[in-house]
């Protein structure tokens, strides 16, 4: 009995399936991380809103950037 085996086969399906493999990683790493960043920076910059003067001092802040 004798096994044969197509390297070229075997070469393509390990590429392919690695290839996916390390997509999906990256995404999921890049993703992950830009999540983090974002959520630090969002904490960073938060707005106490139970203060009625950060608030509205943010409002109007925010008002000069909006085109009418």
């Amino acid at each position: 009995m004798e096994i044969n085996i197509d390297l070229y086969k075997v070469g393509y399906l390990v590429g392919r399936y690695g290839t996916r493999a390390l997509l999906y990683f990256t995404t999921a790493k890049t993703a992950i991380s830009g999540y983090s960043r974002m959520d630090s920076l969002a904490s960073k910059h938060s707005i106490n809103s139970s203060n009625i003067e950060a608030v509205k001092d943010n409002l109007l802040e925010c008002l000069e950037y909006i085109d009418w």
